[in-house]
């Protein structure tokens, strides 16, 4: 095989592969959050915060897994940014009003993931519905005999 006699150089050695093997275990875990993300034809924003709360935890365990501990500095830099996402994620209350919009999901994520937040993330809700009504009360308002 004249045509391949050039890669005879460039041939991984045995921790080369194993390194590699480390990387395609360690980004499991965001491309399974990736594909929930992008399996529907209209992905849906209700789907982003337990995708990605998932992807976070599953990546906090391979990183303070003693079994594979070469994991834990490839994986801090990357779940430092990632926290720091989150909490952006979870200030924004669009993200808790799809989830509690859509009708699989209401409050079923909430109850299961963040016990401590069930009544301020109801009453976010409550606000944004109140801010809602008070906005639109006026264009929603059907005639009546009085007014017409």
């Amino acid at each position: 095989m004249p045509w391949n006699i050039n890669l005879v150089l460039e041939k991984l050695e045995q921790m080369h592969w194993e390194v590699l093997q480390d990387l395609e275990f360690a980004l499991q875990a965001p491309a399974m959050a990736h594909h929930t993300m992008t399996s529907e034809c209209i992905p849906l924003l209700s789907g982003a915060l337990p995708a990605y709360e998932t992807f976070l935890k599953q990546w906090k365990r391979i990183s303070m897994s003693s079994v594979n501990p070469q994991f834990s500095p490839l994986l801090k830099e990357g779940l430092a940014h990632g926290e720091q996402y989150h909490k952006h994620m979870h200030a924004n209350k669009a993200y808790v009003f799809v989830m509690f919009a859509h009708p699989s999901i209401r409050f079923s994520w909430v109850e299961h993931k963040w016990c401590n937040e069930i009544s301020s993330v109801k009453a976010s809700i409550l606000e944004l519905m109140q801010e809602y009504h008070m906005k639109y009360a006026d264009d929603n308002a059907q005639p009546t005999p009085t007014t017409m």
